[in-house]
């Protein structure tokens, strides 16, 4: 809850169209409260809506929006078998999956399947899996923190055998209040650690969750020893 605060101009769209739709559901959810003999079911869909609000990203609002479809579903007089639902449901977002394949699959055709360690199988891009192959033999035995996306940053610590930490996920909102600093801190309180950088998350501006003030950090302070593709590993020692 104290991290909100993190999340102030945190968007990549008219934030206005927004808060006028999440305001227009908080009044239709209160009526369906009303409305329905103080269904619990619009309980939990306006605790939900709490619970987005703050985050105010697409992303986010979207799971809203589905998970309102399957409530307004669920309790309309149209007629649907509540037991099959789930199905339908389940149905829905496969048939979404497919669509989505078929349609960038110009992208997947470049996957191959790999085999690494506690991942039996991985698909991956040739030029994919050199550069995993390359950082975990660098990083063998060697303490060291991702700063990159949470898909590859929990993907290398697996495949490491290592646990994540509070500091896995740099996303803003996830370290409570001033959550930017406690983020630096950590950074410049850690010793004897590589940190490898994901340079391509600096520059993604479709990505504004992502707390890129921690990589400008590493990358304006501290000496990059080493560079992987797209990757720059960095070194804090015990001074």
């Amino acid at each position: 809850f104290l991290g909100m605060g993190d999340f102030t101009g945190n968007s990549n769209f008219n934030i206005i169209y927004l808060v006028i739709t999440i305001i227009l559901m908080i009044i239709i959810s209160i009526k369906f409260i009303k409305d329905k003999d103080k269904n619990i079911s619009y309980y939990y869909l306006f605790v939900y809506l709490l619970v987005v609000i703050p985050l105010f990203d697409l992303y986010h609002f979207s799971l809203f929006v589905y998970f309102y479809v399957i409530v307004f579903l669920y309790n309309s007089k149209i007629n649907v078998n509540k037991k099959i639902l789930p199905y339908i449901s389940f149905a829905l977002i496969s048939s979404f999956m497919c669509l989505w394949v078929i349609l960038c699959w110009d992208y997947f055709k470049d996957y191959r399947i790999y085999s690494y360690k506690n991942y039996e199988i991985v698909l991956l891009t040739k030029n994919e899996n050199n550069k995993y192959k390359s950082i975990n033999s660098f990083i063998k035995d060697k303490k060291f923190k991702f700063i990159g996306s949470p898909s590859d940053a929990i993907f290398l610590f697996a495949t490491n055998n290592r646990k994540i930490d509070t500091y896995t996920i740099y996303y803003r909102g996830n370290f409570g209040k001033e959550g930017v600093n406690k983020a630096l801190d950590d950074i410049d309180n850690s010793k004897d650690t590589y940190f490898i950088v994901d340079k391509n998350i600096v520059k993604n501006k479709e990505d504004i969750q992502f707390l890129k003030e921690v990589p400008k950090h590493i990358i304006n302070k501290y000496k990059c020893i080493k560079r992987i593709d797209n990757y720059e590993i960095y070194y804090i020692g015990d001074e």
